[in-house]
């Protein structure tokens, strides 16, 4: 254990760098210039974003994000904001006092932040606020020249000024985007284009696939309209397309009825998360979406790992049989059950404030979390990716889990005193989006926490939480 030590810094670095899962220190090596060295810099918890429509031929467009500070501790700090092709991607971070006794009290925040909407053509736009996301529609504006030139042509003559070159219709088969209503989109016939989300079938928030991994992502979708869906089609709408086709046939569907809506998509080959959004399109190719406006697009959110190396599905030899007690803990390492006892507690805590419902203790995801901190105990290493080479579906699977494609994993390890044991952990992951999310993942009602160390090593631990439905 003694050369980790040596090594500390630089993993926990390459840590905040690529997003990996588990850190040597709960501190992120590089702080914001406003932070201390008693700091911990991370990502607010963001309930909803509002995005105020800009006036005609403004330069920057107005979001707020409202969310919550789970303790006294913590404050917000610098916001950053980039544009990817049609997505906005806000970030809010926090700076947190570290290893400070936090009360830990729920503080309602509203932050605001200014998108540059400069030069920008017509449509839709994604504004993603911490993983939290809106739509910013942006209508065109005449130029200033059409807008003398249709000025000068009503002064001469009395007949109606012709339209700007900016406004007319498209030579293009799809029209461009209406801009949003209250009721949906105005289909011809002067019925109500409009769509509800009901659910994910496959691939929930956040699934985790390898490099270049395909997919299949089917959503649950209710035609909330009047018009019946005939001659429809889902069409990509911004973010990552994952190699998906830009428009694919909707199943027809009647006013009111519910349809599984598939594609086939492939996970991109770099890593990290990844959205890519959707709308609905009418045989007159005018675009639609969810929500109460009727312009919402649906999603697709995934984790791509950076190894390229994960099993995503279980092999064949072990579903149903989990390893033998011997080989899974050949080290003699043991159980810190108080860690495990307030990390679930921790848990439980911070889903309740968010208005979520607590997860219980299920006997196969503990034994799943089991098997995985024994294994990085008595190996030190850290990673989602045994040594046998099984990823968290492959050992949930194991034990015989039968919803096992549902299972979402988060690990870490630590000095237990430098690192501030289980509270430690609970904080590091809470400031980092990707673990915050799996932990306040609305679907799961199932977990499994194993907190171990290893004899040779005691004050070090290695803790393995996975959420599961059942």
């Amino acid at each position: 254990m003694q050369r980790y030590r040596v090594l500390l810094p630089i993993l926990a670095g390459l840590a905040v760098l690529i997003g990996a899962c588990a850190t040597r220190t709960p501190t992120p090596t590089s702080l914001p210039p406003t932070a201390v060295a008693n700091t911990q810099r991370g990502l607010a918890l963001v309930d909803r974003v509002e995005v105020e429509a800009p006036d005609s031929g403004a330069a920057a467009a107005e979001v707020t994000a409202h969310g919550q500070l789970l303790d006294s501790c913590t404050a917000l700090a610098d916001t950053t904001v980039e544009r990817q092709a049609q997505v906005f991607v806000v970030t809010l971070f926090t700076l947190r006092t570290a290893r400070a006794n936090c009360a830990p009290a729920s503080q309602a925040f509203e932050q605001a932040a200014s998108l540059d909407i400069a030069g920008l053509p017509a449509g839709e736009y994604v504004v993603v606020v911490n993983g939290v996301s809106a739509i910013l529609a942006l209508a065109q504006a005449p130029s200033a020249q059409a807008s003398a030139t249709a000025t000068a042509q009503a002064t001469v003559t009395d007949e109606p000024a012709a339209l700007p070159p900016t406004a007319q219709p498209s030579p293009s088969p799809t029209p461009p985007t209406p801009a949003p209503t209250t009721t949906g989109a105005e289909a011809p016939g002067n019925c109500i284009d409009k769509a509800a989300f009901y659910g994910d079938v496959t691939v929930p928030d956040d699934t985790a696939f390898k490099q270049g991994e395909a997919f299949v992502k089917t959503w649950k979708i209710r035609n909330e309209g009047t018009c019946a869906w005939k001659g429809y089609s889902l069409v990509f709408a911004g973010g990552e397309a994952m190699s998906g086709a830009l428009a694919s046939p909707l199943p027809e569907a009647p006013p009111g009825t519910i349809v599984e809506i598939s594609i086939e998509l492939v996970a991109p080959t770099r890593g990290g998360s990844h959205l890519g959004n959707w709308e609905f399109q009418d045989a007159q190719g005018w675009r639609f979406g969810v929500g109460a406006s009727g312009q919402g697009p649906i999603w697709v959110k995934v984790s791509v790992n950076y190894s390229g190396r994960e099993q995503t599905v279980p092999p064949p030899d072990t579903v149903g049989s989990a390893p033998a007690p011997e080989a899974a803990n050949p080290c003699g390492a043991s159980h810190l059950s108080g860690n495990e006892s307030d990390i679930l507690s921790r848990i439980n805590a911070a889903r309740a404030v968010a208005g979520l419902r607590p997860v219980s203790v299920q006997p196969q995801l503990a034994a799943a979390a089991e098997q995985h901190s024994l294994d990085m105990a008595c190996h030190d290493f850290i990673s989602h990716t045994g040594t046998d080479g099984t990823s968290w579906k492959n050992r949930v699977a194991g034990q015989g889990y039968a919803n096992y494609n549902s299972a979402r994993e988060i690990i870490y390890a630590g000095d237990e005193a430098f690192g501030g044991g289980s509270a430690g952990a609970f904080d590091w992951w809470m400031n980092s989006q990707v673990h915050h999310d799996i932990i306040l993942y609305p679907d799961v009602s199932e977990a499994g926490i194993a907190v171990v160390t290893n004899p040779a090593s005691p004050n070090y631990a290695h803790y393995t939480v996975v959420f599961a439905r059942p």
